[in-house]
């Protein structure tokens, strides 16, 4: 008998089977990941926008306070003024960056959306606290589905 190198056509086989087990089992898992990460990046993303809306207030106190509501959009309230303004419009300021500078694009990670410019923000300034606060007009944006 003569003594061969290699494998059989059985062993192949059942390192191929082996293999395309071990893919059926990984490749979801590493897709979930994948899309928790985006999720995850997105929702760090909106609120550190959020959060650069309430500099953007505090720097620009006399758009509450005048008749030239300058990018402020919606306001209502006496006392305590709150006031629609966009992820554009923090961009155009230049409080945040655009994702793609030459199409002036904020991106969605998770590709729900194609841009996020015309998010809106909700900026509140109390004239007695003097303080300004911020929230997402729509929080289904950054919530877990």
């Amino acid at each position: 008998m003569k003594n061969k190198k290699g494998f059989t056509l059985v062993e192949l086989l059942a390192v191929i089977v082996v293999l395309s087990l071990v893919m059926i089992i990984a490749i979801p898992a590493i897709t979930k990941n994948t899309s928790s990460a985006k999720k995850a990046i997105l929702k760090t993303k909106v609120n550190l926008i959020v959060d650069e809306a309430v500099i953007w207030g505090e720097d620009n106190l006399n758009y509450f306070l005048t008749s030239n509501k300058g990018p402020l959009k919606s306001c209502t309230g006496e006392d305590i003024i709150t006031c629609e303004i966009t992820f554009n419009d923090l961009a155009e300021a230049g409080y945040i960056k655009y994702d793609n500078e030459e199409e002036k694009l904020i991106t969605d990670p998770t590709k729900k959306k194609n841009s996020l410019n015309d998010e809106v923000i909700l900026l509140t300034y109390n004239k007695s606290s003097k303080k300004v606060s911020s929230s997402l007009k729509d929080p289904s944006l950054i919530k877990d589905n």
